[in-house]
């Protein structure tokens, strides 16, 4: 197997890991300068097990915020760019029915076809990516480009941000989680929730600077497998947030700016910065909602940011 981490990893890479990666020098034990070698089993590997959507229109969006609304309280909250709602029609696709994992990327890598993700470290594992331990947990650390590349490789492509949110939220209703309206907590997805004196300000509302992150780093693709979206896909909110192919502009939902936004949207023609959707497990509910709408630069990277891959409908 060929790639950049097969190469020596001492103490200077461990240390750039803590400075890049956001992880904490006393999180990370210093290296053998030995050779260390990728994992060879590589378990599922691509394309990967593809959920169905079918055809049809759907809401896609929040309505306009709730007056009572508070941040414990994320049913009833729209921020400006997720508004209005409004019903969106899609053709048939397919989606993969979870985040593309380490084992399922090393096999791009090592067919040619993929460069290795930016750093190897997740948030609290230096040798995240390398390690097979960690063969069906998503890859991370992968700028927009690498994703689209992957998918490309496995003969799809990046979901736009609508297939995103309709294979997450299904067509029956508007819940806020794939579930549906039950409060996100650490037994419905890997996210972080408040701690409790975080609450206790005297005014109910949440200081999102204090939480208690559920998992703390990323989890296996297949857990919380009792909690999947209605299109059958899986940690859709929390594990990883998900580039997707669209670029992103905070009217993008407005009709009259775009027109075009409604039958098969593929978001704006140009633009600097790539959506990403689904949130993390360092995501408070809030930004763990269905219809939460982030944007990242293309080149950038981040710990807690993989990918899926889409394709039409057969």
């Amino acid at each position: 197997m060929t790639g950049r981490w097969t190469r020596r990893i001492g103490v200077g890479v461990a240390v750039l890991l803590a400075l890049v990666g956001g992880v904490s020098c006393g999180d990370i034990e210093p290296e053998d300068d030995t050779d260390v070698q990728l994992d060879d089993s590589y378990g599922e590997t691509a394309p990967g097990e593809m959920v169905n959507v079918e055809a049809g229109p759907f809401k896609m969006g929040s309505e306009a915020q709730d007056p009572s609304f508070s941040f414990d309280q994320p049913d009833q909250a729209g921020f400006t760019d997720e508004r209005p709602r409004r019903i969106v029609t899609l053709s048939a696709f397919r989606i993969d029915r979870t985040e593309v994992t380490n084992a399922q990327y090393r096999a791009c890598v090592a067919d040619g076809a993929c460069a290795d993700p930016v750093l190897p470290a997740s948030r609290t594992r230096p040798r995240y990516y390398i390690e097979g331990l960690y063969n069906d947990f998503p890859v991370v650390a992968v700028t927009w480009d690498q994703a689209a590349a992957y998918c490309a490789w496995a003969g799809k492509r990046l979901p736009t941000e609508a297939e995103w949110e309709r294979a997450a939220r299904g067509n029956t209703d508007t819940r806020a989680y794939p579930w549906g309206e039950r409060d996100a907590d650490c037994t419905l997805a890997n996210i972080a929730v408040p701690i409790d004196e975080a609450v206790d300000d005297g005014t109910g509302d949440v200081d999102y600077d204090r939480v208690d992150n559920c998992k703390i780093d990323t989890t296996s693709v297949t857990d919380f497998a009792y909690a999947p979206s209605p299109a059958g896909a899986l940690n859709m909110t929390g594990n990883v947030a998900e580039w997707v192919a669209d670029f992103y502009a905070s009217d993008y939902y407005d009709s009259v700016a775009h027109p075009d936004n409604r039958r098969n949207p593929t978001g704006p023609e140009t633009g600097r910065r790539r959506v990403v959707r689904g949130g993390s497990f360092g995501s408070p509910a809030m930004t763990a909602r269905v219809t939460f709408r982030e944007s990242r630069l293309p080149t950038s990277h981040s710990t807690d940011i993989g990918f899926r891959c889409a394709a039409d409908g057969e």
